[in-house]
């Protein structure tokens, strides 16, 4: 498990599961590698797709920024 802040990644990531074509955040949230890039690229594909919650994908694209084990 990945544990930041107050959540872990795999909680914040349930909110997006489903919502992109790859189902990168459905592995993600359900605690199955993925990585840096993927994610990011799963970013950007559901915020094309759903502009409302881009302020919520762009924290989750900080936290993924910043989280070591995805880049290395």
């Amino acid at each position: 498990m990945l544990k930041t802040w107050e959540t872990t990644l795999e909680q914040d990531a349930s909110q997006f599961a489903g919502l992109d074509s790859q189902e990168v955040f459905t592995d993600l949230a359900a605690g199955r590698y993925v990585g840096g890039w993927d994610v990011m690229s799963a970013i950007d594909e559901v915020k094309g797709n759903n502009p409302a919650l881009a302020d919520d994908l762009e924290k989750f694209r900080s936290r993924v920024s910043a989280t070591y084990s995805f880049w290395s």
